[in-house]
């Protein structure tokens, strides 16, 4: 991929709410696009990637844009897609955004990043733990916790089993969070498997998962002894922040 074309070209996430409602049967797969950017260059980032949003609203660029806060200097921009193909369909409408914003602010925008990454993952519905009486309505949740667990090959049946068992543990005991899993495609080592624990926000997580290792101590023990000896190494773990300011659906204009 072009630095110049895919730059905020797409994002993630918990905006699947609307996705992953509309493809029940269907997986979804997700494009991202990540950007570190250099210490003293975060506010003069955070204006031009705002300039080009504005200017996916007035262009009508066809792809939502949800970008997440990966650690203090890390951006990830994340778009849903329906196949690989649309990287380059995303790639072409980019470009069409560059020319608008200029050459000058172009590399203005280039020169406050250290470095790009791509990703792909995809949504697993049969997966994902949705609450009967959740905490918080699906479209409120800012934060997540972002955990990678990287299985040994051949692993995935054994992993998915545990997390089914698990699931149905979590609705006994009425667990208010929704939870999403996702499969690492390409930029992931894989296999890979990604768990997205979500929330209002941090407060309300760490509220909530004190509460849930207090009713759940025993089948969450069990659920660890299970998928530990599939891991080939250990898993990392991210506090992950949604930030709708540097965001864009094609449903805001």
């Amino acid at each position: 991929m072009k630095k110049s074309t895919y730059l905020l070209s797409t994002i993630l996430l918990l905006t699947f709410t609307a996705h992953l409602t509309a493809q029940e049967n269907n997986d979804q797969l997700w494009y991202c696009w990540e950007e570190t950017v250099k210490l003293e260059m975060i506010d003069q980032y955070r204006a031009l990637s705002k300039e080009l949003l504005e200017l996916c609203k007035s262009e009508n660029f066809p792809f939502p844009i949800y970008t997440w806060q990966a650690s203090p200097f890390t951006y990830e921009l994340w778009s849903p897609i329906e196949s690989l193909a649309d990287i380059k369909k995303i790639g072409e409408e980019w470009d069409k955004i560059l020319v608008k914003l200029g050459a000058d602010k172009q590399a203005a925008f280039n020169e406050t990043k250290i470095h790009h990454r791509e990703f792909t993952c995809t949504i697993k519905n049969d997966l994902q733990y949705t609450p009967a009486n959740p905490d918080f309505g699906r479209n409120e949740f800012e934060y997540c916790l972002w955990i990678e667990l990287f299985l040994k090959p051949g692993k995935q049946k054994e992993f998915e089993k545990a997390v089914k068992e698990f699931n149905k543990e979590r609705a006994e005991k009425d667990y208010g969070s929704y939870v999403f899993y996702a499969t690492g495609g390409f930029g992931y080592e894989r296999p890979c498997y990604i768990v997205m624990i979500s929330d209002k926000n941090e407060e309300s997580f760490l509220k909530s998962q004190k509460k849930i290792n207090e009713v759940m101590s025993d089948e969450i023990e069990a659920y660890m002894k299970k998928i530990y000896p599939l891991m080939r190494k250990p898993m990392i773990n991210h506090d992950w922040y949604l930030l709708m300011d540097l965001s864009y659906t094609n449903t805001d204009n």
